[in-house]
């Protein structure tokens, strides 16, 4: 896996590494080494070179045509496959056996489905195949037997093969010499500074070359501060601090600009700032990261595994191909006694055999023209050679069916008392003679009013707009607010028309003052003077 989204981290930092072919590797030069990481590269092969083979060498077959789309010649090549599991890997071996685990039971639990559907003649879709594959495919894992096999048997076809003591990437980063070549599918090859150029193989036998010079001068980082990257970062040995992805982590190491600042001491300054402090509740130190990606150091550890093929109670990957094995002979059988009894009851519901037609008697739905029955050879004679040797005749045609008129229905006894009347005809009384119609005076036509408009009563401002609005458009109107007058006619002066405003509201202010005044002396001198003698 490596570091999690650098690959994706990189491309969306508009990084475009250049594209190779297998045939470009004859331009590198035969001193350069090109180091291949096999499992990290071709694991999907392996699970289904030893899924599906028949046999191991039929399996190692699959493998090395796929490892000759990886390297063009032998000679410059070294193979690299993983060795023991790494102590610092524990917990990416613990998460990968519990998906495992999980794949496992739900196979198991998906062959128990299949043979109840078909014990019980339900229906076998595809579905059901798709489901038992996938979680096999999910709970593969490659048994070290074969792979020693494939060791063994790339040796004797003159292949140079290194079986690492732990993981390949450490050891392949070891050996790597200014020059060599990386071919790998994990992202924390970029990591180990010993690597300079890495081949990340896509389909179609061709390759992404990731030139760590040119990675670095993209991000505009160094080489340490690339590593510190990815030991922070979510990767094999440990997962990342909370909310601190790779896009996250690098801006915060792109501030460390300190001349010749090593790993060690700039991931302590990593985890003393404050953006990471504050998030830092599991209180990660990456120790193990910097082990395996500073020192190169792993400590392998023995794999033990509990699923044993002999013990009955524990589940397998074998016991459960074996049941699914077993479920689909049955299903096959099912099948073909299905299909017998099929046939079967053909042949008893049709006493007499189906006549077949010729080629040329056949229904043909698109035919346009009719043509008529085959001669036969017997029936062959001179007048008949003749008539065939002149034009065409059709034979006769059934003619167009002729419909007759529409029937008209003689309506019931209870509808014969009433008389249809269109609606546009006055109705007709037997008892009222006709009147006759007046005739209408002749309309005039209507002069045009020159009359005023009515006077505008009192309105208040959106009245105002609404009564101006239908004489000219809104855009013209500069009705609104004080401020918003202030403002549209003093543009240029912001602070000027602050002060406008503000005075323009004072005055408004004292002209209510002054109004309200003056009411209140009218009143007081209406009420001392005699409001009733005033009035009369």
């Amino acid at each position: 896996m490596g570091c999690r989204s650098l690959w994706r981290f990189l491309s969306n930092k508009k990084h475009k590494p250049p594209l190779r072919y297998l045939r470009s590797q004859r331009d590198e030069g035969t001193s350069n080494q090109f180091r291949v990481d096999v499992q990290a590269c071709l694991f999907s092969t392996i699970r289904y070179a030893y899924t599906a083979s028949h046999s191991l060498e039929a399996a190692h077959s699959v493998v090395e045509k796929r490892i000759k789309k990886l390297v063009k010649n032998r000679t410059i090549a070294v193979l690299y496959f993983d060795g023991a599991p790494a102590l610092e890997k524990q917990h990416t071996h613990r998460q990968r056996q519990e998906l495992r685990t999980k794949a496992l039971d739900n196979a198991n639990k998906a062959v128990d489905n299949f043979v109840e559907r078909v014990n019980n003649n339900q229906r076998i879709r595809k579905q059901h195949f798709i489901t038992i594959n996938k979680n096999l495919a999910t709970a593969f894992r490659w048994d070290p037997v074969a792979k020693q096999s494939l060791i063994a048997y790339l040796r004797e076809r003159g292949w140079d093969v290194v079986e690492c003591p732990t993981e390949a990437d450490t050891k392949i980063a070891e050996d790597c010499h200014p020059g060599d070549v990386v071919i790998s599918s994990d992202s924390d090859s970029l990591v180990y500074r010993n690597i300079s150029v890495v081949w990340r193989p896509i389909s179609g036998g061709r390759f992404l070359v990731y030139n760590i010079d040119e990675v670095l001068s993209t991000l505009g980082l160094n080489r340490n501060q690339l590593t510190v990257l990815g030991i922070v970062s979510y990767n094999d040995y440990n997962k990342n601090i909370y909310g601190l992805g790779c896009a996250t982590n690098y801006g915060i190491i792109k501030g460390f600009t300190e001349e010749g600042m090593e790993v060690p001491p700039m991931v302590e300054a990593y985890l003393t700032d404050s953006r990471v402090e504050f998030k830092n509740r599991d209180k990660l130190n990456f120790a193990m990261s910097i082990q395996v990606f500073v020192g190169g150091r792993q400590t392998p550890v023995s794999f033990t595994t509990n699923n044993s093929s002999d013990d009955p109670g524990i589940l397998t990957v074998e016991k459960v191909k074996a049941r699914f094995a077993e479920a689909r002979s049955m299903y096959k059988q099912r099948k073909s006694e299905e299909e017998m009894a099929r046939q079967a009851s053909k042949r008893s519901s049709s006493d007499t055999s189906t006549q077949r037609h010729k080629p040329s008697q056949r229904f043909n739905r698109y035919r346009t023209i009719d043509q008529p029955p085959p001669v036969e050879h017997k029936d062959i004679t001179d007048t008949t050679k003749r008539k065939h040797s002149t034009a065409f005749v059709h034979r006769p045609r059934f003619s167009v069916k002729a419909r007759t008129r529409k029937i008209k229905h003689e309506p019931p006894p209870a509808m014969k008392q009433y008389s249809w009347k269109s609606w546009k005809k006055k109705p007709e009384s037997p008892a009222v003679d006709a009147i006759e119609a007046k005739p209408k005076p002749e309309e005039f036509a209507k002069s045009p009013s020159f009359k005023s408009p009515r006077p505008l009563g009192p309105m208040d401002k959106n009245q105002i707009v609404q009564e101006l609005g239908r004489e000219h458009p809104m855009a013209m109107l500069r009705v609104g607010t004080l401020a918003k007058n202030v403002k549209s006619a003093l543009k240029d002066d912001v602070a000027i028309a602050k002060d406008v405003i503000g005075c323009l509201q004072e005055a408004v202010h004292e002209a209510y003052e002054v109004k309200r005044r003056a009411q209140r002396l009218v009143g007081m001198f209406v009420e001392r003077m005699g409001a009733g003698d005033l009035l009369q």
